[in-house]
């Protein structure tokens, strides 16, 4: 195989690559190559992580800003505008990384629950 030098020898076996020790694969909080919230005592890399997630939140603000001119329905179209606004607002108000793990953090603030709430109403 070409390029056979960067794939991982189990791969090429076809042997399918194993989650890493005490994991369960992707379904862990991905902090930018930082470890778990609870690990990360660096102020440094606290920042970078909390960067990372502002950015995360951002994007994901102009992805869903994307979506909102192809609504047919009006009250959609609001709701999906106030979704992309509250992640915009969780990327602006976010300075620690306790508010990123805390149950009273970004996702759980009050413009995400309306906006959730709102679409749910529309969509059923």
């Amino acid at each position: 195989m070409a390029g056979d030098a960067r794939v991982p020898p189990a791969v090429r076996r076809g042997r399918p690559r194993r989650a890493p020790p005490g994991g369960r694969g992707g379904r862990r909080l991905h902090l930018g190559g930082h470890g778990q919230p609870a690990t990360i005592t660096d102020p440094t890399k606290q920042a970078a992580v909390v960067e990372t997630a502002k950015k995360s939140f951002t994007t994901w603000a102009k992805a869903v800003r994307v979506l909102a001119p192809k609504a047919n329905d009006p009250a959609l179209r609001k709701a999906i505008d106030d979704q992309a606004a509250a992640l915009d607002d969780t990327a602006a108000t976010l300075t620690s990384l306790d508010q990123l793990t805390s149950s009273s953090g970004g996702m759980v603030s009050p413009p995400m629950q309306v906006a959730a709430r709102e679409t749910q109403a529309i969509c059923g």
